[in-house]
């Protein structure tokens, strides 16, 4: 049987479909990706994949060698989980957070988080990052993701109501569209209903989107944790709907043992927890 080396790139290639894909995510190019495939399927003396419209397919013999190698890849990450019980000093932990879930959570025990383990370094973003290409090692945000091999954990739930300024709640024309990532269909249906209209403003910020509802005679669904707390906002009368967003944790299977990655599943449950389950949702 070949060794790790030589199973890894069937691995990828299985994973990800594609030589680019895969040399992506071994950090490699097309051209040793393929050459690698090439000797490990004359060393087998059978065909491995197949190549079907723009991806390629394993056959049953490469099915054998993904099961063996999957085995493999596992009993790895365990050795170098159980003999790793912390993240490599100097390691970047890199969290890709929905817009709207970083400003409610605000990251606001990140201080202390990042006083608690001084050998860390952090990357977060909000912009879109794949998982399956290793771009990012955590993303959090309202959409269960779908691409390649992950692991998805439900963190949460948004609560989201209709609101306005005191001085426009039954006077408001249009509405505020505010990005929450893939479900911004989803959390607007209770103003495209009422108003059959498209957005008068789209913004991302709900910060700004706050500011705005002060100033103009529109709606907006926001966190009802926030609509709450600010006392010159109140509900929209006419639009009683709520809407309720899942929030997901979601990680690549293969980091799954990863210290890194564990530890960063403990700094989002810490900042944003309170945020997301105290005055806005159940998980």
């Amino acid at each position: 049987m070949q060794h790790w080396d030589d199973l890894r790139f069937c691995l990828a290639l299985y994973r990800h479909s594609t030589m680019s894909g895969a040399a992506h995510a071994l950090r490699t190019n097309v051209a040793t990706v393929s050459r690698r495939i090439e000797r490990l399927t004359e060393t087998m003396g059978e065909t491995l994949f197949l190549r079907l419209d723009k991806a390629w397919e394993p056959t049953e013999t490469c099915r054998n060698l993904i099961s063996i190698a999957e085995r493999t890849e596992r009993q790895l990450t365990g050795l170098e989980a159980s003999s790793n019980q912390g993240p490599v000093p100097g390691s970047v932990l890199r969290l890709t957070c929905d817009h709207s879930l970083m400003e409610i959570s605000g990251l606001k025990t990140l201080p202390c988080f990042a006083q608690a383990h001084p050998e860390l370094r952090f990357d977060l973003s909000v912009k879109p990052r794949s998982l399956a290409y290793a771009e990012t090692d955590l993303v959090v945000g309202f959409n269960e993701p779908e691409e390649g091999r992950l692991v998805r954990q439900r963190i949460g739930a948004l609560n989201l109501g209709a609101y306005a300024h005191s001085s426009y709640a039954e006077t408001a024309s249009s509405w505020v569209s505010i990005g929450y990532g893939a479900s911004k269909h989803t959390a607007e249906r209770p103003l495209r209903d009422h108003f059959e209209d498209s957005p008068r403003i789209w913004i991302e910020s709900l910060a700004l989107a706050m500011s705005l509802a002060k100033q103009l005679p529109v709606a907006m669904m926001l966190p009802i944790s926030m609509g709450e707390a600010d006392a010159d906002l109140v509900p929209v009368p006419e639009i009683t709907d709520r809407v309720t967003l899942p929030i997901w944790i979601s990680y690549h299977v293969s980091r799954k043992l990863d210290p890194l990655v564990r530890v960063g599943i403990d700094m989002v449950q810490d900042c944003m927890g309170k945020a997301l389950l105290g005055g806005s949702g159940t998980p």
